[in-house]
């Protein structure tokens, strides 16, 4: 398991995609990848919470397990393929 909370609307897109990228290689068959980030804006923010979670989603590589959306917060867990 690889949990990734409070980070990656800090980071730029290549940043992001190379996080995500890593998690993959670094996650086995059936292996669970936890984001957890704060939905609001903020002055140091590259991105939003639901922009980083979209990013993640969109990997080929994942299937969605948990979805959870609140208004200050969203919790996601895919399993690795």
């Amino acid at each position: 398991m690889i949990v990734v909370s409070e980070l990656l609307y800090f980071l730029s897109a290549p940043d992001r995609a190379g996080v995500r990228d890593r998690a993959l290689a670094s996650l086995e068959p059936g292996g669970h990848l936890v984001a957890v980030h704060w939905r609001h804006a903020f002055a140091e923010a590259a991105t939003d919470g639901d922009q980083a979670h979209a990013e993640l989603a969109a990997a080929s590589d994942l299937r969605p397990v948990v979805h959870h959306v609140e208004s200050d917060f969203r919790l996601d867990v895919w399993r690795r393929r």
